[in-house]
């Protein structure tokens, strides 16, 4: 049965029941949009009413197929039932047109009950080609194709605004674990910006933080360097350029959601995050001097993408 909670509207989706699938492909990079599947649909069918409390049918009409999403209201001792069409998937020689159809028709009739409706508020998610690369499809010049086909994607971080408005997105590729897109368009933030001021209430002074000490790493004898620089020039793109400081980011930008990502995933402070920081940078034999507040967000996605090479390799095994 549906909890109290749930009673009227079904959760938002979570990071895990969303899909990405490329739209299109382009020179300058590649657009993907976000969808669900039928099988989340079921997932939360069964959570929201239990799994003998929902039913689904299938009909032929003219050419079209359409989808009955059934559920029990307890309340009105009755079934409450939603109906939509599905869209034949691409010809595969195996059959399966039928199949994506019945699939569509399913997840189109769960948005119907509200399951992923949010999806409908994603933005423009276009992903440039110094982060995904492309070229041109060797049989027709005319069309763009990504560098390496087996390409996955997945979204690592998504939030929602008081309307169910997505307002947060973070997707990666899911091989290498890099940032490809992040957004950040709270409507809430937006929204406070046209607010009268409020006065606020005066506050001390805060306390000087200890900065963190950068403790030593062990280090990796030559076999497991040769190995490990080779994984940290695959990482870095030979302009990048960034140096050890002991300042820690404390201002909210766009590149934050890269670090926020690698803390959250690797479950440390924003301390240990500041030493790994120091760390990999020392490890990294071609990057030359810059401050923290200047780097681009390419060059904070390359110093990411290191971390994560370094932390694949047990690099900072030695530091506490």
């Amino acid at each position: 049965m549906m909890s109290e909670q749930n009673k009227n509207q079904f959760p938002t989706l979570e990071p895990d029941d969303i899909e990405v699938k490329v739209k299109q492909i382009g020179e300058k990079g590649t657009s993907v949009l976000l969808y669900k599947t039928s099988r989340t649909d079921m997932r939360y069918l069964d959570e929201a009413y239990g799994v003998n409390n929902w039913q689904v049918d299938y009909q032929m009409i003219g050419d079209m197929l359409f989808c009955t999403i059934s559920v029990w209201d307890e309340e009105k001792k009755q079934w409450i039932r939603k109906q939509s069409n599905g869209i034949p998937s691409r010809e595969d020689g195996e059959g399966n047109e039928v199949k994506g159809q019945a699939s569509d028709a399913m997840k189109r009739s769960g948005f119907l009950f509200g399951i992923g409706r949010e999806l409908y508020s994603a933005p423009f998610t276009f992903i440039s080609s110094s982060k995904l690369p492309t070229k041109q499809d060797k049989n027709n010049p005319k069309r763009w194709v990504l560098e390496d086909p087996f390409t996955k994607f997945a979204v690592s971080d998504i939030g929602y605004d008081n309307k169910r408005k997505i307002n947060r997105l973070v997707i990666i590729n899911q091989k290498t674990g890099d940032v490809l897109y992040s957004y950040n368009g709270s409507s809430m933030q937006k929204n406070a910006k046209n607010a009268p001021k409020k006065e606020e209430p005066k506050q001390e002074a805060p306390k000087p933080v200890a900065k963190p000490t950068e403790k030593p790493i062990e280090a990796p004898n030559a076999e497991e360097q040769t190995k490990l620089q080779q994984k940290v020039n695959n990482a870095i793109p030979p302009k990048a350029t960034v140096e050890v400081s002991d300042t820690i980011p404390n201002e909210k930008a766009q590149h934050e959601l890269l670090c926020e990502s690698f803390i959250k995933r690797h479950n440390i402070t924003k301390i240990k995050f500041a030493e790994l920081r120091a760390n990999a940078v020392k490890a990294g034999k071609n990057i030359s001097a810059k401050r923290w507040a200047d780097l681009s967000e390419d060059e904070w996605v390359t110093l990411l993408a290191t971390m994560e090479a370094l932390y694949e390799e047990g690099f900072f095994k030695g530091v506490a």
